[in-house]
Formats: C-alpha cells, structure tokens, sequence
C-alpha cells in the first residue's frame, strides 16, 4: 500500500509538470486479486493529492464495466439493461415509424452497444441469456408482435440468427 501511494505521488508530480488534469475526486482504485487475498490486505487510505480514493469493486473504462475480480458480469448486465430500456422508449413510438426506420435505430443503439467488446464476456454465463432476451425484444419491437407470441420464426425471418447455429444469435 505504501508502493501504491508513492507511485501515485509520482504520478501526482509528473501530471503537474506535464499539464494533463487528474481529477482525484473521479480516480478509482480496484485491487485485482483472489477474494482471499482482497480480505488481507490492510486498511491504508489510497491518497491522491491529499485526497483520499476510496476502493471499489467495478469500474468503467471506455464504456467498459470491469468488476473484480476481472469479470465482465457488470458490463454485460448493465449493457442489457440499458439496451432494454432504450427498447421500451423505441416501442413506445414504433407507430410512428416504418420498418426501415425501426432497424436502423435498433442497429443504432441496441446492437451497436451490444456487439462493443462482446467478446470480453464470452465465457460468462449469463451473456447468452441477456442478448437473447434483448434480441427477442427487439424483433417483437420491429415485427409488431405482442409479449406472448412466438419469436422464433420472427427472428429467422429478420436473418438475426443462424438456423444451422443455435448458439449464434447474430449473423
């Protein structure tokens, strides 16, 4: 902990010298380590300019949710959930649009965000369930069809999943 600190005095030093801005207040800190370690290591503050970091258990980069230890749960999850409720907001005006249109935006704003580092989360458990979950909504969304109606043949029609391939939810 001592080590840490000390680089990030050092680090503190050079970004005055050098002029990019650190903002302490927006600094996160996550140890990467087994659980049985993480439950070891000793309560020393993390100091930032004299501002103290307080550790956390996920963080986003580049609009990626990093959790400890080095899973891709959050990302996933969140993603999602933030794909769903852009959903509920595009079914709330599909009358409006045409069919064309719908695609777009779907393209646009939930498969966009879902195919970015889709790879990082491929071993996890829960991706496949959450991305077909979404991708059911999204084809009721463009095909007009209601909660309780059959999707399989809606999605094939769109060409979003590969008959020969059941794991494979896109082409």
């Amino acid at each position: 902990m001592d080590n840490l600190n000390e680089d990030l005095k050092k680090i503190s030093g050079w970004c005055c010298k050098n002029s990019p801005l650190i903002n302490p207040g927006k600094t996160k800190v996550m140890f990467i380590v087994v659980p049985e370690l993480l439950r070891q290591l000793p309560a020393v503050p993390v100091l930032m300019f004299g501002k103290e970091i307080t550790p956390t258990a996920a963080a986003k980069d580049l609009r990626l949710y990093v959790g400890q230890p080095l899973t891709y749960n959050d990302h996933i999850t969140k993603s999602a959930f933030n794909c769903l409720h852009k959903l509920i907001q595009i079914s709330r005006i599909k009358h409006l649009l045409d069919q064309k249109t719908l695609l777009l935006l779907l393209n646009s704003f939930i498969f966009n965000k879902l195919f970015y580092c889709s790879t990082v989360g491929s071993n996890t458990s829960n991706i496949l369930k959450l991305w077909q979950l979404v991708q059911n909504f999204a084809a009721r969304v463009v095909l007009g069809l209601r909660k309780f109606d059959h999707i399989s043949h809606g999605i094939r029609s769109l060409n979003w999943l590969h008959v020969s391939d059941r794991y494979t939810l896109y082409e």
